[in-house]
């Protein structure tokens, strides 16, 4: 590995990465590491954000597959704690497996390229199909976790329209959309009253 005056590169190491594990941990007792999650490291200057998240993911994310549901969120910061379980779905056009990881619930039903995003090189649903898979779940079984990572997501104007934008789009054929949306707007009218 290099290092320039700046410092380390702007990226977390994933449990998996090339350096060994005794690397990393002298890295972490000379101050240069701090753990990003419970299975990467990050430079200590580098803030925790969204993509350092993704990138810690690449430790546990089956390749072919995205980050999805509650993994999804904490990887855009609607969730503060990183998930007991993580959550991947295979991609669209991705090649079906069979794949087990202990600690990851793989959903094998294809996930639309064009609700994904790429973060720090992983595959992440986006902000509007994570909000979507989140109420989903919400309006069946209400969770105070699920509620304050919605309310993350509808705090923010911008993302409340791309949401019902989303939601509008022709096409578009998801079992809860109605649902969804009117969850959006009873937010916007609490909001505008």
């Amino acid at each position: 590995m290099t290092r320039d005056d700046r410092g380390m590169a702007p990226h977390a190491f994933p449990g998996s990465s090339p350096l060994a594990v005794a690397e990393l941990s002298a890295m972490r007792l000379d101050g240069e590491l701090r753990p990003a999650t419970r299975d990467a490291f990050a430079p200590v200057a580098m803030p925790l954000n969204e993509m350092v998240r993704a990138q810690s993911a690449a430790g546990w994310l089956p390749p072919g597959h995205a980050a999805v549901f509650t993994s999804a969120a904490w990887i855009h910061g609607a969730v503060p704690r990183e998930p007991l379980t993580h959550f991947a779905q295979l991609q669209e056009g991705a090649p079906k497996k069979r794949l087990w990881r202990a600690g990851v619930t793989i959903r094998s039903w294809p996930v639309p390229a064009a609700d994904l995003v790429t973060l720090g090189g992983v595959s992440v649903t986006s902000p509007e199909r994570t909000f979507y898979d989140l109420a989903r779940v919400y309006v069946g079984a209400p969770d105070d976790e699920l509620a304050r990572a919605l309310a993350w997501f509808l705090a923010r104007d911008t993302l409340r329209e791309r949401i019902l934008a989303w939601l509008r789009q022709p096409g578009r054929r998801l079992r809860y959309t109605r649902t969804v949306a009117r969850l959006v707007q009873d937010e916007v009218t609490r909001y505008t009253s």
